[in-house]
């Protein structure tokens, strides 16, 4: 929720017997597994472990993210004139909070559609929207996209308002006219928000939605953006009771194509968090809690500022882990709060005793470090399981009789599953690392990869099997094997800041070939 300061403040289990098959399964493990790490579980015995960082695994539509915003009629920033992209994009963002690390890899893209308010949008446009979508591409970045008309809030702060105010036909003309763009970069888009409507598309305030019209124009809206994008890609909706009033020109898109980004989170504890929060215990909390495992779902604090919206205190920490794993968030906000509570999130730690008394997935290996246990920054725990995090936890390889036969044993300790669409692929990497060579593409759904049995809501940790035959007669020689879950995108496929990492591990390693096509989970070695 913004205002004018704000802006401006700114499981195969199944074996087969011929060449081209995989499987997958589904297995429980119990949470007591992880007391078996030494520390963990065990009351305050981790308390005294050294602090230690941990590298960002930089994986696509996961994770924290930036904010930007640019007019599209000539790509400046409505709140600071003099930053004319690429001033103030992603290379400027990432100085600013401190995530040229790698620790994001998503920005919410703000484009204000004001200059075309009353007529199409023009080829410079459409080029400038072509233009930041180039951008991310370039820095190997996704976006959550909105687009807005309205970004000046109160309309004394904008004397032509009533010229730039957004109208019905003029937003179907510029969701047609969009399409085509958001069609040829959708492996750039995380996911988009319904926007449009009202101060900076937040759906309120704007004549647009004012008398007995209102619901019509949310209906098509939200309508002519699911055709827009093909499935399954997301739009995201402020509020349950939004979702709720739709009618909708394909029903079964209502709970696997319509997320929730939640901008005023403050884990249910500021003084307005009912009706703008999801409030734990609520029944837009349960709604949300009851949908999330199956679709996009990002969020942002509100900005410390001095009225009655602003977030001036720490919010609970406990209170924080337990809703982004009921709700599944993919991706949160760093900017908005950046120097009260991500600043605390950066300076205190947390260690797996607290994460298992609050049942809060992780893998043991994420709190060692060179065979020494060690703690991590509350800021890093969230940004790495953001999304979804896949470990390695037992690979079973054996090569005879011009067959390959591999079991390999994933686990997925992220808040969320694999929301956008991914192939997987069993390949293998020559010795001289000069050859890969794609084996099969594995009849898999990561989307399926769910942390934990969403039916149940037990947390505890579901393991994932991938398991086959691969014919490999007439190929000689040392291999490694490895897993590469690139962008179904063709013009991501072979584009490796785009592909899947694994959590690195004893068993699983990180290759990249050298000319950035593939970035593969290397999981064992085999002689043929």
């Amino acid at each position: 929720m913004m205002n004018l300061m704000n802006k401006n403040m700114i499981s195969f289990i199944t074996a087969v017997s011929f060449m081209m098959c995989a499987c997958t399964d589904t297995t429980v493990i119990p949470a007591g597994d992880y007391d078996s790490m030494k520390g963990s579980g065990n009351g305050n015995s981790d308390a005294e472990w050294a602090v230690s960082s941990i590298e960002p695994l930089a994986n696509p539509d996961r994770g924290y993210h930036l904010e930007c915003r640019y007019f599209a009629h000539n790509l400046v920033n409505p709140f600071n004139s003099s930053e004319e992209y690429p001033k103030g994009f992603v290379d400027d963002r990432e100085i600013t909070y401190s995530s040229k690390d790698g620790s994001t890899k998503i920005v919410q893209q703000y484009i204000y559609l004001t200059g075309y308010a009353r007529k199409d949008i023009d080829e410079q446009g459409l080029e400038n929207v072509q233009k930041v979508f180039d951008g991310l591409k370039d820095k190997g970045y996704k976006t959550i996209l909105r687009f807005a008309y309205n970004w000046w809030g109160e309309n004394q702060y904008n004397s032509n308002w009533k010229d730039e105010e957004e109208e019905e036909e003029w937003i179907y003309r510029h969701i047609e006219q969009l399409a085509p763009v958001l069609q040829k970069n959708i492996g750039l888009i995380a996911a988009m928000q319904a926007g449009f409507l009202g101060r900076w598309g937040e759906w309120h305030n704007t004549s647009v939605l004012l008398g007995p019209n209102a619901q019509r124009v949310k209906n098509g809206v939200v309508n002519k953006l699911l055709a827009a994008i093909p499935e399954p890609y997301n739009i995201e909706m402020r509020y349950p009771s939004h979702k709720n009033a739709l009618t909708l020109d394909n029903e079964t898109y209502r709970t696997t194509r319509l997320g929730y980004c939640n901008d005023f989170f403050t884990a249910g504890e500021h003084a307005l968090a009912a009706g703008n929060d999801f409030v734990p215990g609520s029944e837009e909390y349960n709604q949300v809690m009851n949908e999330a495992y199956q679709i996009y779902i990002s969020g942002e604090m509100p900005y410390p500022e001095e009225s009655e919206w602003g977030l001036s205190d720490l919010i609970s920490r406990t209170g924080t882990l337990q809703i982004f794993r009921d709700h599944h968030y993919s991706a949160f906000d760093i900017t908005q709060n950046e120097n009260i509570n991500v600043h605390s999130w950066k300076n205190s730690s947390v260690t797996p005793s607290e994460l298992t008394r609050n049942r809060i997935l992780f893998d043991e290996s994420y709190f060692v470090e060179d065979g020494k246990n060690v703690a991590r920054t509350f800021y890093d725990f969230v940004r790495d399981h953001l999304g979804y995090r896949i470990n390695v936890k037992k690979v079973e390889l054996n090569a005879e009789n011009g067959s390959l036969a591999y079991k390999i044993d994933l686990t997925n300790t992220g808040f969320a599953t694999v929301i956008n669409p991914k192939e997987v692929y069993l390949v293998l990497i020559s010795e001289d690392s000069n050859e890969v060579k794609e084996l099969k593409k594995l009849e898999v759904d990561p989307r399926d990869w769910q942390p934990y049995d969403v039916a149940r809501n037990d947390y505890k940790v579901l393991m994932h099997t991938l398991e086959g035959t691969v014919e490999v007669t007439g190929i000689s020689g040392k291999y490694k094997v490895g897993i590469w879950m690139p962008e179904v995108a063709s013009d991501l496929k072979y584009n490796s800041k785009y592909a899947v990492k694994f959590a690195l591990s004893d068993l699983m390693t990180s290759w990249n070939d050298e000319e950035g096509k593939y970035a593969v989970n290397v999981i064992g070695e085999v002689s043929l």
